[in-house]
């Protein structure tokens, strides 16, 4: 089966990045603690910036991608296709369409998601197989009856009197 499916992505307007000013760009603030005759030096992200080393500057009305706002929104349609028999909980992944870079040079990660199959009411899955269990009395087994079996490919029929009448036909073989 074949889905589309829409994906809103929040990307930051690159064009209205400048480099952070309380870290310099580095995306990390180091501290240094002095405590007699030893220093003690910590690193920690920088708060500002969020770690990125860069610092959106709203107000850029002049900017054609975003208006200013230093942020946009990128509506896309993705197609996802899912092989029959697909296995519940499993993950597909749509390249490019996640995290959205934060600063010049990244690359976007990858938009992961979840396959969940849902019951079925005329089948149960075991594996790759799917089972019916229908009901069959033992005169409808000797006698025949025609069963009509719903399917995803159209529903076919069948009739139990013709594989009654070839299992006979096999047990009457001699086995050499």
């Amino acid at each position: 089966m074949t889905k589309t499916i829409k994906i809103t992505l929040q990307k930051r307007c690159m064009k209205c990045q400048d480099t952070c000013y309380t870290c310099q760009g580095r995306g990390i603030i180091t501290d240094m603690r002095r405590m007699g005759f030893m220093t003690q030096v910590s690193q920690r992200p920088c708060t500002a910036c969020g770690g990125t080393g860069q610092i959106a500057t709203t107000g850029k009305t002049g900017c054609g991608e975003c208006g200013g706002r230093a942020t946009y929104t990128d509506d896309r349609k993705a197609e996802i296709t899912l092989p029959p028999g697909i296995a519940d909980h499993t993950s597909v992944s749509l390249t490019g369409l996640g995290e959205q870079p934060v600063k010049p040079g990244d690359i976007a990660g990858d938009l992961v998601l979840e396959v969940q199959v849902l019951p079925d009411s005329n089948f149960r899955r075991e594996g790759p197989d799917l089972i019916m269990e229908i009901p069959v009395t033992f005169a409808e087994s000797v006698l025949g009856k025609t069963i009509t079996v719903p399917h995803f490919g159209g529903a076919f029929e069948i009739n139990t009197s013709a594989s009654s009448a070839s299992l006979r036909r096999a047990r009457s073989r001699p086995i050499r």
